[in-house]
């Protein structure tokens, strides 16, 4: 401490060597270690002498301890605490008194630091991640948490969960069946032969929800006592999306099984029409041989009725003959492998309206192309089965005394390459667009159009397996349009 001890009587001072040095006053006969007087001088001369220091050696009017500020001769600003202790002196007429003075400056500074980094540390405490608590063994309860436990709690403060245990806020069962208080035991016991621990926790708040937590605990040494440091948080939410999550795994997996239960049994099913329609062949071949036969060798002995009957059996067996090609045609789509390759488009649809020449030419049919793209990728043989089918069919199905009008336009929409071919034809209903895709939908009889009903059915068939789709919608004039969408990322 720097001492100033002021005699009232002699109206004298006397001060130690700290002083001295603070204040770089140096009396008169000065002895390094000893309480030196100020010299000849007056208390009131070396007031004068010390202005800078007046708070220092001012008489109080009464004992205090206060914090004054003073500049050194240095220029430098210090902060002092003093403490001033009032006395009587007999036969004097002011009082005496003693001051001690403590130069506080770095420990100021060192406790604003602290406080500082405790405030920085007291705000990450409190907004950190994770809820926090920490239980002193010895105290035998909790003696801090950050307000993020007390929001997943709904506790207004600290005081009010320091007078609560883990079990207040726990159902009397866990989600495994076992008892929250037996379970807690087993986790605590645990905590303290391994040194820490982590499970998860379901918790019933005073408001009847429930919340489920994942918890760590470790024990910890604090100011050499042991305490557990305990980590939590908040995974109700996650906990939800999971169930939904794995119903949802349930439910693909379900939904798996069954497409390859369909899988297995379309492929059989594929497999049985290609072999059943390929032995069915030559069957039909010889009755339609025989019966052409019959009808040439027997031309002049037959009845008019006979002949009916032959014409008939010949009829039907052309229709079976196309119906049995069509199905080995289907099953082969199905069945073969997908050759994707780059295609030069406008060649493939040329080849196209070139098969298709004499239908276009008996039926006046007027087609045109917008817009084609130059080339994309995809399976050749398929493609052209696809674009064959739907303009023979525009062409098929026209109007009485109306020349077929096709358009046929493309455009690059999404990750999809776009074709609509509309046509100025009969159109089809609304009720049975949905029904035209499938094998053997027909919505007209042999006699009026030939053909089997799986040709729509094809078409889906090569556009489901570009990873794309077809759909049918009316036109404002009549006719239809159908959509066609390609991957445009084969």
């Amino acid at each position: 401490y720097m001492v100033f001890a002021y005699d009232p009587i002699k109206n004298k001072g006397m001060m130690n060597d700290k002083l001295t040095d603070f204040i770089s006053f140096y009396p008169e006969n000065y002895v390094k270690g000893e309480h030196n007087n100020i010299g000849r001088i007056t208390f009131d001369e070396f007031l004068d002498k010390n202005k800078d220091f007046r708070v220092f050696f001012n008489i109080p009017e009464e004992s205090s301890s206060v914090q004054k500020e003073i500049v050194t001769p240095e220029g430098e600003k210090r902060i002092i605490r003093l403490q001033q202790v009032l006395f009587e002196a007999d036969g004097a007429s002011k009082k005496g008194f003693i001051n001690l003075g403590e130069d506080i400056t770095e420990q100021l500074a060192k406790n604003q630091k602290t406080e500082s980094q405790f405030q920085r540390y007291r705000y990450l405490f409190n907004n950190i991640y994770y809820a926090i608590s920490i239980y002193d063994y010895q105290l035998d309860k909790t003696i801090e948490c950050n307000k993020k436990l007390l929001d997943i709690l709904e506790i207004e403060n600290k005081e009010t969960y320091f007078n609560f245990n883990a079990l207040d806020f726990s159902p009397q069962f866990q989600p495994s069946g076992i008892s929250s208080k037996e379970l807690m035991a087993e986790h605590r016991k645990k905590l303290l032969e391994k040194g820490e621990v982590t499970y998860e926790w379901t918790t019933k708040l005073k408001s009847g929800k429930r919340k489920v937590l994942f918890i760590h605990s470790r024990i910890i040494d604090l100011n050499n006592k042991m305490m557990s440091l305990t980590m939590l948080r908040d995974i109700t939410d996650e906990k939800r999306a999971e169930l939904v999550i794995n119903k949802q795994i349930l439910e693909l997996n379900q939904k798996n099984n069954e497409l390859q239960s369909y899988i297995k049994s379309n492929t059989e099913l594929e497999n049985f029409a290609y072999i059943t329609s390929h032995d069915l062949r030559e069957p039909i071949r010889s009755i339609l041989s025989f019966s052409q036969l019959l009808e040439r060798d027997m031309k002049d002995k037959l009845s008019p009725a006979a002949k009916d009957y032959l014409g008939f059996i010949q009829n039907a067996s052309q229709r079976m003959e196309y119906l049995i090609r069509d199905i080995l045609l289907f099953s082969r789509v199905n069945a073969d492998d997908l050759n994707f390759e780059v295609i030069n488009f406008q060649d493939l649809m040329h080849d196209v309206l070139s098969d298709l020449s004499i239908s276009i030419t008996e039926n006046e049919a007027n087609i045109d192309l917008v817009n084609l793209p130059e080339k994309l990728k995809g399976d050749p043989i398929r493609l052209r089965q696809l674009f064959q089918n739907l303009i023979n069919n525009a062409i098929k199905f026209r109007k009485e005394n109306v020349a077929p009008e096709i358009i046929i336009e493309y455009q690059l929409v999404d990750k999809f390459h776009q074709f609509q071919i509309q046509d100025n034809g009969i159109g089809i209903e609304e009720e049975y667009r949905h029904k035209v895709f499938g094998l053997f939908k027909r919505l007209h009889s042999y006699q009026e159009y030939e053909g089997t009903g799986i040709g729509l059915a094809l078409c889906k068939k090569i556009a489901e397996q570009h990873w794309g789709s077809i759909e049918l919608s009316d036109n404002e004039n009549g006719g239809c349009t159908f959509k066609i969408l390609i991957s445009a990322t084969l």
